[in-house]
């Protein structure tokens, strides 16, 4: 479902799949290639969401770009997912950035204004605390997330290939609700 707030409307590439039972909710952007799967909830109504191209946001995950409510007026913290990323099932991103080629495991969170580098892999069930930074091809593990290893080249291959997967699959589907339409 995709629903205005306050004026904005979620922008959905042509390119991109976004599951009927997905919801998505005001000032989103999702890029070429993208795909929203089912029970992913997008909200856009304290900060934009942008998501880039080629990036799969799989079932169950949670994407607000909100602020401190405790700070007045709210200073809107957006949410910016980098290309070829893969967010797992269940994850949570809170008002942070995603550079290019990232992985975040089922059930990891990463909180408010935390920046992981790309080709970062966050492992399941971890969680990046508020403001952390996380260099470019770093595997983070653990509550609170820390660095286990640095990870070679291929990790950009590696994601680039489970993102395309995701984009012919999200085309399969695509396809499969056009016959119940």
């Amino acid at each position: 479902m995709l629903r205005p707030f306050n004026g904005k409307r979620p922008v959905i590439h042509p390119e991109a799949y976004v599951d009927p039972e997905a919801v998505v909710i005001g000032d989103v952007e999702v890029g070429e290639g993208s795909s929203i799967w089912p029970c992913v909830v997008i909200r856009g109504d304290l900060s934009k969401v942008v998501i880039g191209r080629f990036t799969a946001v799989e079932d169950g995950v949670l994407i607000h770009g909100g602020g401190d409510p405790a700070q007045e007026p709210i200073k809107p913290i957006p949410v910016v997912i980098g290309d070829h990323c893969t967010i797992g099932h269940g994850a949570i991103l809170h008002s942070c950035k995603l550079e290019s080629f990232v992985l975040v495991g089922m059930n990891a969170v990463v909180h408010t204004e935390s920046v992981i580098g790309e080709g970062s892999i966050v492992a399941m069930g971890s969680v990046v605390t508020k403001g952390s930074r996380i260099p470019p091809r770093t595997l983070v593990a653990g509550n609170p997330a820390k660095p286990v290893k640095q990870l070679g080249e291929e990790v950009y291959e590696n994601q680039r290939r489970r993102t395309l997967f995701y984009k012919r699959l999200a085309d399969l589907h695509r396809e499969a609700l056009k016959v119940i339409d």
